[in-house]
């Protein structure tokens, strides 16, 4: 049983079986981390083609000196575009969209309507994809984030704990989190709602991370129990593609596994 509290105090639980098999549609893929996170991010991303069709999401704990420093780096590196997410930018796939240095991200759902390509206007994108789409009416459902200078949560801004709550309460089952290397418990209580809202999650081994503190504190305060290094996670994600965008997802009690 997983339990997380919503910000009036209300308790949301969620229950696993102890064996669970079933096709998930994944529509955003979030990632935390700190300390020790940045060796394991690339090694995910970098093996990630540039059509990679769901959004993903990084937030990691950078000095307020950052100036996208890291999206940059990180835009260097992999093949699929990478930016720094700003104030009601939208979100679209396929891309990389890092948390900004001091601001807390958060994830919006907008009204109903199509949008563009990652990077292009609505007049360049022919054929724009997005990270679901809706059977009613064919029309596509739009996010967009929404940056924010609220107090510190874990001494961290961006929490991880608070992007990871966001992103659940958005995408609920369709989305998957996963948490790196870390120095702090931040991203432990945003995994219980990734869970209670019947979200994926996934942990770095401890004894893989730099530092297990934050995978630890997942596991032992969130109750995840799915285990996976950087190489079997990008193997996972590489099975996914824009015709399917789904994961199957194996639970069974001490032995999760997770494969597409």
């Amino acid at each position: 049983m997983v339990e997380a509290r919503d910000k009036g105090g209300a308790t949301l639980t969620t229950s696993v079986a102890d064996t669970v098999s079933s096709m998930v549609r994944l529509d955003a893929v979030i990632i935390g981390g700190s300390a020790g996170s940045m060796p394991p991010l690339l090694a995910l991303l970098s093996a990630l083609p540039a059509d990679f069709p769901v959004p993903i999401f990084v937030v990691l704990h950078l000095h307020r000196s950052d100036g996208g420093a890291m999206a940059e780096h990180l835009n260097s590196r992999l093949a699929l575009p990478v930016r720094e997410a700003t104030d009601k930018c939208p979100i679209v796939a396929p891309g990389v969209y890092t948390a900004p240095a001091d601001y807390h991200l958060l994830i919006e759902r907008n009204p109903r309507k199509a949008a563009s390509s990652f990077g292009q206007t609505p007049g360049e994108a022919s054929a724009p994809l997005l990270a679901n789409q809706s059977s009613a009416e064919g029309k596509m459902q739009s996010y967009s984030f929404a940056l924010s200078i609220d107090p510190r949560v874990n001494w961290s801004r961006p929490s991880i704990d608070v992007a990871f709550e966001s992103a659940a309460r958005v995408y609920g089952e369709h989305l998957l989190a996963i948490l790196l290397s870390g120095a702090n418990e931040d991203g432990a209580q945003g995994m219980r709602w990734v869970r209670a809202l019947g979200g994926v999650a996934i942990v770095q081994p401890p004894e893989s991370a730099e530092s297990p503190v934050m995978p630890r504190s997942a596991i032992d305060i969130a109750g995840v129990t799915l285990l996976r290094h950087a190489h079997e996670l990008s193997e996972i994600l590489l099975r996914l593609s824009p015709s399917t965008p789904h994961l199957e997802v194996a639970l069974t009690s001490g032995n999760d596994d997770a494969q597409a």
